[in-house]
């Protein structure tokens, strides 16, 4: 009974919002929100939340509009619906560049798509009008806002064409936000995304597995690569490595200049992998968000990211310990003489390390962690693992590392087992 009320209040808040009676609107939105929790219909909770921050940005209340779409964001059902979350990630795109943010909007809009890439069947019947129309709208209102005025008109959302030929069935096509949409003429052969054409945080190159080639010359750069003698893998000049291990497994390097593009699926992935345990400080996306951003201030810093059907599965990075490193300011063990000196040269801390569920236990993170540590310099390789988590531990034992002492690296952080693994030139 909760939830039919609650969806009928509603749908009615949204036509007094239509109509231009605000007041109406929030009373029935605060009742729909009400029935949700009563209800526990977190569907519902997540929808009147988005309406209220589309209600407060009517308002010119911006930032009350960011918060009130943060939390529909951080709702358990947004975090495992992609279309309700890919929504929920334009809309607070278009929120971002109203107050002139364009770091976050760009964050914001490369959500969506990758939320939207992972959509499948059909949605919730309040979402029936989600089609790739409303949302290249949402990314023209949000480049409109930020004065881009030609990619308002003519772009889709992260810089690339990806306007879907099943929603545009004529280029004179408008979408719901009044803007003309990419024409797709003459494109019917290009690979598309749900969204379109490849989008360019996709880097260029093709999934091969053991077929295929580089996107970018035309051939599997057969005399330009740096095989690894340890597995059947290899890297090419463009930076892709090939597994034929792991069918349709493409690994990827990335530096600290060229991780924006692919930033928010690295934080899409750690929020999928840590969904329950979001809630703590600690693991909050904010938070593993900042020390990202700290690693990639810190020279030496690289990542690798893995790919399978063209979506990311894990992924790995860290960067080299440098003489002024705080690293070792939370060690509770005693260690010897010089153990925690560092060069500048001497230690790379693998920061994170993580595949999602579908790929454990097939190899794939040990591919990850090899890719990343292959051809570096550094002599020896420290990591954390929660001390709460001993298989863990004895799986990197198995890789060769080697205890080093108790770490509490933050003082919300849970205890940790820092851990070494001695290199050999």
């Amino acid at each position: 009974m909760y939830a039919a009320a609650g969806d009928l209040a509603a749908s009615a808040g949204w036509f007094a919002y239509d109509a231009g009676r605000q007041e109406a609107a929030t009373g029935l939105y605060n009742e729909a929100l009400q029935a949700g929790m009563l209800a526990g219909d977190g569907q519902l909770q997540a929808r009147v939340w988005s309406n209220l921050a589309m209600q407060a940005r009517l308002l010119d209340r911006d930032r009350q509009a960011l918060r009130i779409g943060r939390a529909a964001v951080e709702t358990r059902q947004a975090r495992t619906d992609p279309w309700l979350m890919a929504l929920l990630h334009c809309r607070q795109a278009v929120g971002h560049a109203r107050v002139g943010d364009r770091v976050r909007a760009d964050r914001s809009l490369a959500r969506a798509e990758t939320s939207y890439g992972r959509t499948q069947g059909e949605p919730a019947a309040w979402l029936s009008f989600l089609t790739p129309a409303e949302l290249t709208g949402l990314a023209g209102v949000a480049h409109q806002a930020l004065g881009k005025y030609g990619r308002a008109e003519n772009s889709p959302p992260t810089r690339s064409a990806c306007w879907s030929p099943a929603s545009n069935a004529t280029a004179s096509t408008t979408c719901c936000s009044g803007l003309r949409p990419y024409s797709t003429a003459g494109t019917s052969s290009m690979p598309r995304t749900r969204w379109g054409r490849r989008p360019r945080w996709r880097s260029g190159y093709t999934a091969t597995g053991s077929e295929g080639g580089c996107t970018t010359c035309g051939s599997r750069c057969a005399a330009t690569r740096a095989v690894c003698p340890k597995r059947r893998t290899s890297w090419n000049e463009h930076g892709r490595r090939e597994c034929e291990g792991v069918d349709g497994l493409r690994l990827e390097r990335r530096d600290a200049a060229d991780l924006g593009d692919i930033r928010a699926q690295l934080l899409d992935v750690y929020a999928e992998i840590y969904a329950d345990r979001l809630g703590e400080e600690f693991h909050s996306v904010a938070r593993f968000d900042e020390r990202l951003s700290w690693n990639t201030e810190v020279p030496g810093f690289a990542a690798v990211v893995g790919y399978l059907d063209e979506v990311p599965v894990g992924y790995a990075y860290g960067c080299t310990l440098q003489p002024a490193t705080r690293s070792w300011g939370g060690l509770r063990t005693p260690v010897p003489d010089g153990a925690t000196e560092e060069s500048g040269a001497r230690t790379f801390a693998l920061s994170e390390l993580m595949v999602v569920d579908k790929v454990r236990g097939t190899g794939v993170a040990k591919l990850v962690h090899d890719a990343l540590l292959h051809g570096r310099p550094e002599e020896r390789v420290t990591l954390l693992v929660e001390r709460a988590h001993p298989k863990v531990r004895g799986l990197y034992e198995g890789w060769g590392y080697e205890w080093f002492g108790e770490v509490l690296p933050f003082q919300d952080a849970p205890l940790y087992d820092a851990m070494v693994l001695r290199r050999t030139a």
